[in-house]
């Protein structure tokens, strides 16, 4: 290109270059470069899910955590709703 800018970029395995012409026309060529192969570190990253289990273990403890966090934030919903606390909600006040 004649009288043209030319610039490179590059990240991690990509790389792309950006040109202008005399005319200000730009063209953008990219390159990615992928491993032909999984490599054994790739597989070795995969986390260990833990499997559900019977009793108090850290699964079901966590499982538990998470719908108290929701029934709770259900139960502010419901407030903010309908102007009422949770007691007065369900006719016992």
């Amino acid at each position: 290109m004649n009288g043209g800018n030319t610039q490179y970029y590059k990240f991690n395995s990509a790389s792309w270059s950006v040109s202008t012409n005399h005319s200000g026309k730009m063209s953008i060529l990219m390159t990615v470069n992928l491993p032909s192969e999984p490599s054994e570190t790739s597989q070795q990253d995969t986390p260990d899910l833990p499997e559900p289990g019977f009793g108090w273990t850290q699964y079901a403890e966590k499982i538990n955590g998470r719908f108290a966090m929701v029934g709770f934030v259900a139960l502010l919903v419901t407030e903010l709703v309908t102007n009422q606390d949770f007691i007065t909600w369900l006719g016992l006040r």
